[in-house]
């Protein structure tokens, strides 16, 4: 059975990456995307094992993140590369 989570996540509307006034939310900070990194340089889970990513991003790069915090990094993972001026290589 798929999670309600995932599917909601994938249901991105247009957008805009060329959009220069993009924000991320209030929530988010380089620390979430540094400890999202972290987790999937590894390569030891799937990104999409919400409380694997969550419990691994404080194992390895000492970063508290919620389920919420990385949904929000998948579905905004194009925009928050651009903002945050670094990401996985060909992801």
């Amino acid at each position: 059975m798929i999670n309600k989570d995932i599917i909601d996540a994938l249901k991105v509307g247009p957008t805009d990456t060329n959009n220069e006034s993009w924000t991320p939310h209030s929530k988010f900070n380089i620390n979430h995307w540094d400890g999202y990194l972290a987790v999937q340089k590894s390569s030891l889970t799937n990104m999409w094992n919400l409380d694997v990513v969550v419990e691994l991003a404080w194992q390895l790069a000492d970063v508290d993140m919620d389920r919420d915090d990385v949904l929000y990094i998948i579905k905004n993972y194009d925009k928050l590369k651009k903002y945050c001026g670094y990401g996985m290589v060909g992801v």
